[in-house]
């Protein structure tokens, strides 16, 4: 369902977007499955549209949030979540672990699952990965070489979603009054597999390969704030970018002043058709000597 108000759809794809890997690909139980989503939406449709109806009470949520970062902006579309969800109740957001002032770590959710009586660590992750091949192996890199998701994944798996577990944690949520009784992972986002002529609805290509695609479509910059629901109508998607010609985003590109790497959208029909990120020429060649 396509709503009003860019936070709204911001929203329903957090919850309803595909797991990046769930218990079904991954084989984790800790996992949660796209199932999970689809039923927080399927199940809550009347909730979403009263939002979109007085979009003012998320408005106000997150014009009380300063500055911007992906994570924290999806971290937060899910605290919102469990904050109008009757079912749910949050027992601590971010619970910052310490010992003798000296931070351990930090717990993202404990989310009190009301309908089966439950406490639940709740760690959130939103991550666009890209994917390389090397020596018969694939690796799913982050567009700026910082992060790779078999690296995230054990990381969150061995790490963060145990660390409740652990004694000082332990020690800190017994003052708290708060037993964990499970432990799971949202992890969102989207992997884009490499494409010189946009076969998949998400690719990624180098400077050269875009520039000598050919296309009669429209193209449109994505910011950060952008990366979440999909481009559904260019006229209240509220797009700070403007619609520019293959040959504008050539010209742009030629120009030096776009920094490399970067999502766009191919806009057909008033709506996104694929979605992509446009690498340097070396980016291949850069991720593979990090390995």
């Amino acid at each position: 369902m396509i709503y009003n108000h860019k936070l709204i759809n911001d929203l329903a794809w957090a919850l309803g977007s595909p797991s990046l890997l769930d218990e079904t690909t991954y084989h984790d139980r800790r996992l949660l499955s796209s199932e999970w989503g689809q039923i927080q939406l399927s199940s809550n449709l009347q909730l979403l549209s009263d939002q979109d109806k007085s979009p003012q009470h998320i408005q106000a949520y997150f014009s009380e949030k300063s500055g911007f970062k992906l994570g924290h902006y999806f971290e937060d579309l899910i605290a919102y979540w469990f904050i109008i969800n009757p079912h749910y109740e949050i027992l601590s957001k971010n619970l910052i672990i310490s010992e003798n002032k000296i931070t351990l770590g930090e717990i993202d959710f404990i989310i009190r699952d009301l309908n089966q009586e439950k406490n639940i660590h709740l760690e959130v992750a939103v991550k666009f990965y890209l994917k390389v091949e090397h020596n018969n192996q694939s690796y799913w890199f982050g567009p700026n070489l910082h992060d790779r998701l078999d690296l995230k994944l054990e990381k969150t798996l061995n790490k963060q979603i145990t660390f409740s577990e652990t004694d000082i944690a332990q020690k800190q949520l017994s003052g708290l009054n708060i037993v964990v009784d499970e432990h799971m992972v949202l992890l969102k986002g989207r992997l884009f597999c490499y494409s010189k002529n946009l076969t998949d609805d998400l690719c990624w290509l180098s400077e050269s390969d875009f520039k000598a695609l050919k296309s009669d479509s429209n193209w449109i910059i994505l910011n950060k704030t952008h990366w979440l629901s999909e481009v559904n109508n260019i006229d209240y998607n509220f797009l700070p970018s403007e619609v520019l010609s293959k040959l504008d985003l050539n010209q742009l590109l030629n120009s030096g002043e776009l920094a490399l790497p970067v999502c766009v959208v191919r806009i057909d029909n008033n709506k996104e058709t694929n979605r992509l990120f446009i690498t340097s020429d070396f980016w291949h060649e850069d991720a593979i000597a990090t390995l």
